[in-house]
C-alpha cells in the first residue's frame, strides 16, 4: 500500500509528455496510457542503450530534418505504443489520476467497471531492475470477479539514436540482430551486436511466478514481438499484486538479482498539492539525479550528464 501523504497529483490536463522515472544507471519512461515506451540504461562499450517499441533509427537519416522530427514526434504519441502488462478494458477505463511518489516514481489510479480499481506503480529497484507493480482490487462486497489481461509487446534494443561525432566522423549505430526467446519463466531479448539482452519476468501474488507459452513473431526492423494472455479471479474485496520485471544486462554491475518488490528509499521530498512549486522544484532536480547523472567507469566518482534520458536525434543538423 502507498501512502497517500506521499503522492503528488498530476492535474487533469491534455499533458501529452511521457513521465520518465530512474536511479542513475537505469532510467525508464512511461505514456499516459500506462505502458513502458523506454528502459534505458549505460553500456560500457557503446555508451547509452535503449529498449523501446520504435524500430531502430536509420543512420543514413541524421540530416533528413523531417524525418529527424517525425521519427521524435512518435515519443508524443504515446496513447499508441508501448509495452507490458495490460488489463482488457483499460481503453475504457475513468476516474484516472497520475501521481508522482516521492516525486520520483510514476503512478496510475483508474479503474475498469464500478467493481475494479487498478494502481499501476513504476520505479527502478536497488538491483536495477525497472519493476511495475499492479494491485488489482475487487471493491464488491458479494460477487466474484474475473479480469482477462494480455502481456504484450514489440521491443527493440538499440544503441541510443543520437549521433556520436568524434575526430574522426560519426560513429554509426550498430545494425540492430536482435533475438528472442522463452526461457522457462522468463522472456529473453538479446541484440547480439550489442552485448545487451533483456529478461522479462512475470509475477502473481509475488509467489507464483508465470509460465511463458511461446507466442511471438520473427524480427522485422530488429523489433521482435511476443504476446502472453491470462486471467485473474478477485473474491469479493480481495486484492491481488502483479509484478512486471524488466532486467537489461548490459555489463558485470549489471547482473540479474531475484525480485524484492520493494520500493526503493526516496529522498525524503515533502509532497504537499497546495504548494506546486514546489512539487516543480523537486521533480526537477530529482530528473537531473535519477534520469540524467549516468554513473559511468568502475567507481562511482565518474558522472556522464545528459539533457535528456532519451537522448533522440535533434532537428538541427549542427548538432547532430
Amino acid at each position: 500500500m502507498i501512502n497517500d501523504k506521499l503522492l503528488s497529483n498530476l492535474l487533469g490536463v491534455q499533458n501529452r509528455k511521457p513521465l520518465d522515472f530512474g536511479n542513475g544507471p537505469v532510467s525508464g519512461c512511461v505514456g499516459l496510457n500506462g505502458q513502458l515506451l523506454s528502459i534505458n540504461s549505460y553500456h560500457p562499450q557503446v555508451g547509452y542503450i535503449t529498449v523501446t517499441s520504435f524500430e531502430q533509427f536509420p543512420n543514413e537519416q541524421f540530416y533528413n530534418v523531417p524525418f529527424v522530427r517525425k521519427y521524435r514526434e512518435k515519443l508524443l504519441e504515446s496513447e499508441n505504443y508501448g509495452y507490458g502488462f495490460r488489463v482488457q478494458g483499460m481503453e475504457n477505463t475513468y476516474d484516472k489520476k497520475i501521481a508522482f511518489v516521492e516525486s520520483a516514481w510514476p503512478l496510475f489510479t483508474f479503474r475498469i467497471n464500478d467493481n475494479i480499481e487498478i494502481k499501476s506503480l513504476f520505479f527502478v529497484s536497488k538491483q536495477y531492475s525497472v519493476i511495475n507493480q499492479i494491485e488489482i482490487r475487487n471493491m464488491n462486497n458479494i460477487e466474484t470477479e474475473t479480469i482477462q489481461y494480455d502481456f504484450s509487446g514489440q521491443l527493440n534494443i538499440n544503441r541510443a539514436s543520437y549521433a556520436q561525432l568524434t575526430e574522426g566522423g560519426p560513429i554509426e549505430i550498430p545494425s540492430p540482430h536482435t533475438v528472442l526467446q522463452f526461457k522457462k519463466n522468463q522472456i529473453s531479448i538479446q541484440n547480439f551486436n550489442l552485448s545487451s539482452e533483456l529478461l522479462i519476468s512475470l509475477f502473481i501474488d509475488n509467489e507464483q511466478q508465470v509460465q511463458f507459452t511461446p507466442d511471438s513473431k520473427p524480427s522485422t526492423n530488429g523489433c521482435v514481438s511476443y504476446n502472453q494472455t491470462g486471467k485473474l479471479e478477485l473474491n469479493p474485496q480481495q486484492h491481488r499484486i502483479v509484478f512486471v520485471c524488466y532486467h537489461l544486462l548490459t555489463s558485470e554491475k549489471l547482473t540479474f538479482s531475484p525480485l524484492t518488490g520493494q520500493i526503493p528509499e526516496a529522498r525524503g521530498w515533502i509532497s504537499n498539492d497546495n504548494n506546486p512549486l514546489l512539487f516543480i522544484i523537486q521533480r526537477n532536480v530529482e530528473y537531473i539525479l535519477s534520469c540524467c547523472s549516468i554513473p559511468i567507469g568502475d567507481n562511482d566518482n565518474s558522472y556522464c550528464i545528459v539533457t535528456d534520458n532519451q537522448i533522440l536525434p535533434l532537428g538541427w543538423n549542427r548538432d547532430n
